[in-house]
Protein backbone atom coordinates (compact mmCIF):
# COMPACT_ATOMS: atom_id res chain seq x y z
CA UNK A 1 0.00 0.00 0.00
CA UNK A 2 1.21 3.42 -0.75
CA UNK A 3 1.89 6.49 1.49
CA UNK A 4 -0.31 8.49 0.32
CA UNK A 5 -3.17 5.77 0.23
CA UNK A 6 -2.60 5.16 4.00
CA UNK A 7 -2.68 8.70 4.57
CA UNK A 8 -5.80 8.85 2.82
CA UNK A 9 -7.43 5.90 4.82
CA UNK A 10 -6.24 7.53 7.96
CA UNK A 11 -7.48 10.84 7.37
CA UNK A 12 -11.45 9.46 6.45
CA UNK A 13 -11.29 7.06 9.46
CA UNK A 14 -10.33 10.39 11.69
CA UNK A 15 -12.47 13.06 10.55
CA UNK A 16 -16.01 10.94 12.16
CA UNK A 17 -13.61 11.14 15.42
CA UNK A 18 -12.77 14.50 15.38
CA UNK A 19 -16.09 15.93 14.40
CA UNK A 20 -14.93 18.52 11.09
CA UNK A 21 -13.36 18.07 8.08
CA UNK A 22 -11.87 20.92 5.72
CA UNK A 23 -13.93 22.60 3.31
CA UNK A 24 -13.03 25.25 0.66
CA UNK A 25 -15.59 28.44 0.16
CA UNK A 26 -15.87 31.37 -1.97
CA UNK A 27 -16.41 35.08 -0.61
CA UNK A 28 -16.71 38.74 -1.64
CA UNK A 29 -13.71 40.41 -0.08
CA UNK A 30 -13.93 44.34 -0.42
CA UNK A 31 -10.10 45.92 -0.81
CA UNK A 32 -10.35 48.88 1.28
CA UNK A 33 -6.98 49.52 3.26
CA UNK A 34 -8.05 50.21 6.54
CA UNK A 35 -11.00 47.92 6.85
CA UNK A 36 -11.12 45.26 9.58
CA UNK A 37 -12.80 41.89 8.60
CA UNK A 38 -14.57 39.53 10.68
CA UNK A 39 -16.47 36.15 9.70
CA UNK A 40 -20.09 35.29 8.51
CA UNK A 41 -20.47 32.83 11.12
CA UNK A 42 -20.83 32.98 14.96
CA UNK A 43 -21.01 36.76 15.28
CA UNK A 44 -17.95 36.95 13.02
CA UNK A 45 -15.77 34.45 14.90
CA UNK A 46 -15.92 31.79 12.09
CA UNK A 47 -16.38 32.17 8.00
CA UNK A 48 -14.84 33.51 5.47
CA UNK A 49 -13.69 37.11 6.72
CA UNK A 50 -16.24 38.62 3.95
CA UNK A 51 -18.30 41.45 6.59
CA UNK A 52 -15.34 44.71 6.40
CA UNK A 53 -15.74 47.75 8.55
CA UNK A 54 -13.79 50.90 7.76
CA UNK A 55 -13.68 54.29 8.72
CA UNK A 56 -15.37 57.13 6.93
CA UNK A 57 -15.52 60.96 7.68
CA UNK A 58 -16.13 59.97 11.18
CA UNK A 59 -18.36 57.14 11.27
CA UNK A 60 -17.92 53.37 10.37
CA UNK A 61 -19.02 51.89 7.11
CA UNK A 62 -20.02 47.89 7.51
CA UNK A 63 -20.23 45.82 4.07
CA UNK A 64 -21.64 42.68 3.51
CA UNK A 65 -21.71 41.46 0.15
CA UNK A 66 -21.42 37.78 -0.33
CA UNK A 67 -22.49 35.37 0.70
CA UNK A 68 -25.43 37.50 1.48
CA UNK A 69 -28.18 36.90 4.38
CA UNK A 70 -31.21 35.52 3.73
CA UNK A 71 -32.63 39.42 3.06
CA UNK A 72 -29.46 40.16 0.84
CA UNK A 73 -26.50 41.92 1.47
CA UNK A 74 -25.86 44.38 4.25
CA UNK A 75 -24.66 47.98 4.64
CA UNK A 76 -24.37 49.27 7.55
CA UNK A 77 -23.82 52.52 9.48
CA UNK A 78 -22.08 52.64 13.00
CA UNK A 79 -21.74 56.19 14.49
CA UNK A 80 -20.05 56.63 17.57
CA UNK A 81 -21.04 59.44 20.49
CA UNK A 82 -21.51 63.06 19.47
CA UNK A 83 -21.74 62.26 15.83
CA UNK A 84 -25.15 62.95 13.83
CA UNK A 85 -25.57 61.07 10.17
CA UNK A 86 -27.81 61.25 7.60
CA UNK A 87 -27.35 59.05 4.25
CA UNK A 88 -28.25 61.54 1.57
CA UNK A 89 -29.31 58.79 -1.03
CA UNK A 90 -31.78 55.81 -0.58
CA UNK A 91 -29.74 53.61 -3.32
CA UNK A 92 -25.97 52.13 -3.66
CA UNK A 93 -24.66 51.15 -6.77
CA UNK A 94 -22.70 47.80 -7.56
CA UNK A 95 -20.49 47.61 -10.68
CA UNK A 96 -19.37 43.88 -11.17
CA UNK A 97 -17.75 41.62 -13.41
CA UNK A 98 -19.27 38.57 -14.42
CA UNK A 99 -17.12 36.15 -16.80
CA UNK A 100 -16.62 38.27 -19.65
CA UNK A 101 -19.62 40.69 -18.55
CA UNK A 102 -20.00 43.91 -16.86
CA UNK A 103 -23.16 44.49 -15.16
CA UNK A 104 -23.95 47.72 -13.36
CA UNK A 105 -27.36 47.40 -10.49
CA UNK A 106 -28.55 50.19 -8.47
CA UNK A 107 -30.21 49.21 -6.01
CA UNK A 108 -32.64 50.41 -3.01
CA UNK A 109 -31.31 50.44 0.47
CA UNK A 110 -33.98 48.82 2.57
CA UNK A 111 -33.70 49.63 6.05
CA UNK A 112 -33.65 46.75 8.41
CA UNK A 113 -35.77 48.51 11.21
CA UNK A 114 -35.09 47.19 15.07
CA UNK A 115 -35.74 50.73 16.45
CA UNK A 116 -38.35 53.54 16.04
CA UNK A 117 -35.96 55.79 13.99
CA UNK A 118 -36.54 56.85 10.53
CA UNK A 119 -33.25 55.46 9.02
CA UNK A 120 -33.14 58.19 6.08
CA UNK A 121 -33.50 60.78 8.50
CA UNK A 122 -30.84 62.35 11.22
CA UNK A 123 -29.08 58.97 12.36
CA UNK A 124 -27.74 59.76 16.17
CA UNK A 125 -24.62 58.10 17.51
CA UNK A 126 -23.81 56.52 20.70
CA UNK A 127 -20.92 54.25 22.22
CA UNK A 128 -21.59 51.54 24.12
CA UNK A 129 -19.51 49.97 26.49
CA UNK A 130 -18.98 46.69 28.19
CA UNK A 131 -16.25 45.35 30.71
CA UNK A 132 -15.51 41.38 29.97
CA UNK A 133 -13.11 39.12 31.58
CA UNK A 134 -10.93 40.03 28.60
CA UNK A 135 -11.28 43.89 28.89
CA UNK A 136 -13.37 46.25 27.63
CA UNK A 137 -16.01 45.92 24.62
CA UNK A 138 -16.70 49.12 22.54
CA UNK A 139 -19.31 49.05 19.99
CA UNK A 140 -21.21 51.92 18.25
CA UNK A 141 -24.98 52.84 17.69
CA UNK A 142 -25.73 50.40 14.43
CA UNK A 143 -28.23 51.32 11.70
CA UNK A 144 -28.24 48.19 9.28
CA UNK A 145 -29.75 48.63 5.79
CA UNK A 146 -30.06 45.40 3.10
CA UNK A 147 -30.14 45.04 -0.63
CA UNK A 148 -30.64 42.62 -3.26
CA UNK A 149 -27.79 42.27 -5.91
CA UNK A 150 -27.16 38.64 -7.57
CA UNK A 151 -23.41 38.35 -7.00
CA UNK A 152 -22.98 34.59 -7.06
CA UNK A 153 -20.67 34.40 -10.49
CA UNK A 154 -19.11 37.99 -9.43
CA UNK A 155 -15.36 37.46 -10.07
CA UNK A 156 -14.33 41.38 -9.45
CA UNK A 157 -15.91 44.82 -9.37
CA UNK A 158 -16.52 47.60 -6.78
CA UNK A 159 -19.57 49.35 -4.79
CA UNK A 160 -20.37 53.05 -4.80
CA UNK A 161 -21.87 54.34 -1.41
CA UNK A 162 -24.07 56.76 -1.30
CA UNK A 163 -23.72 60.40 -0.37
CA UNK A 164 -23.74 61.16 3.81
CA UNK A 165 -23.94 63.74 5.77
CA UNK A 166 -21.99 64.48 8.87
CA UNK A 167 -21.99 66.69 11.79
CA UNK A 168 -24.24 68.67 9.29
CA UNK A 169 -21.44 68.59 6.42
CA UNK A 170 -22.11 66.69 3.15
CA UNK A 171 -19.67 63.94 1.89
CA UNK A 172 -20.01 63.07 -1.95
CA UNK A 173 -20.31 58.88 -2.41
CA UNK A 174 -17.29 57.07 -2.99
CA UNK A 175 -16.79 53.42 -5.05
CA UNK A 176 -14.68 50.53 -3.11
CA UNK A 177 -13.15 47.42 -5.47
CA UNK A 178 -14.00 43.63 -4.30
CA UNK A 179 -12.66 40.35 -5.60
CA UNK A 180 -13.48 37.09 -5.49
CA UNK A 181 -11.58 35.00 -2.19
CA UNK A 182 -11.60 31.36 -1.20
CA UNK A 183 -11.22 30.72 2.59
CA UNK A 184 -10.74 27.35 4.29
CA UNK A 185 -12.46 26.63 6.72
CA UNK A 186 -13.90 23.75 8.54
CA UNK A 187 -17.08 22.25 8.26
CA UNK A 188 -18.55 20.21 11.39
CA UNK A 189 -19.86 17.28 12.23
CA UNK A 190 -21.59 15.13 15.18
CA UNK A 191 -23.28 18.40 16.37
Amino acid sequence: MTVQRTCLILLLLCVPLVGCAPYPESYLRIDQPLSTYRGTDCRGSFGPPAIATFPHEGVFFVIRLYPPRIDGQVFAIQVPEGITAQLLDKSIQVEFDVENEKKTEVLQLKPNVWKNVDYFGPLVGHTYRRSTLFGENEWHEYYEFSFQADLTRAISGHITFPRISVKGREFPGFSVPFHRATYLGAMTFNC
